[in-house]
């Protein structure tokens, strides 16, 4: 039972790092905490509901404080592009070894499907938008069971700044308990003139 309290705590710490939040994350994170000791007290340790917990709390951290910022050197997610749609460009960025994925001049939307090995906490990827109207999105799966695990929108007219970081918890996935000897199709949608950076064809990091 210890293990387990400990397993909830360290999740929940691993995404929720106090010294950045507002008080009601903090309030949200002890309610949680809360929760997720009482489950594993008294319900038996339900297995299904702990990541659950942590899926929300990470979410709503996500889009509540401020965003990291910085492109990483290197991805050392095992990855693999499955399938681009026709409208998709890859692009010279003015960073080195970095290239920018975006439709072409005739096309407002576009994606691209890419597998993964699931073998880590959460994974991270790097959109860019020049306004409200442009979305990066990305759903778990490629068919109509397709289930939304991050989108990312600018609410300026201005562009977003590069090397800006969107996160993807495995607690989000399905199944979410499953990190290990697993794989993970992503369906990543973009619209507009939204743009999705990658290195050395890496997209997820």
């Amino acid at each position: 039972m210890k293990q387990k309290i400990k397993q909830l705590v360290s999740r929940l710490f691993l995404v929720a790092p106090l010294e950045f939040v507002d008080a009601g994350s903090k309030m949200l994170f002890i309610v949680l905490l809360a929760i997720g000791v009482y489950v594993l007290m008294f319900r038996g340790g339900q297995n299904d509901l702990l990541p659950l917990i942590s899926c929300k709390l990470s979410s709503y951290l996500e889009n509540s404080r401020p965003a990291h910022t910085g492109l990483l050197s290197c991805s050392n997610v095992n990855q693999k592009i499955l399938e681009t749609s026709p409208a998709i460009k890859i692009s010279e960025s003015d960073q080195s070894g970095w290239k920018v994925i975006e439709l072409d001049s005739h096309s407002i939307y576009g994606f691209i499907k890419v597998e993964v090995d699931k073998d880590r906490s959460d994974f991270i990827y790097f959109p860019r938008t020049s306004n409200k109207n442009d979305r990066v999105i990305v759903y778990e799966g490629t068919g109509v069971s397709n289930k939304l695990v991050s989108e990312f929108m600018n609410s300026s007219s201005s562009w977003s700044p590069v090397g800006l970081q969107r996160v993807i918890f495995s607690d989000c996935l399905n199944p979410s308990f499953a990190y290990y000897s697993t794989k993970v199709q992503f369906f990543i949608q973009l619209y507009g003139k939204a743009q999705l950076w990658s290195k050395n064809g890496m997209v997820l990091f």
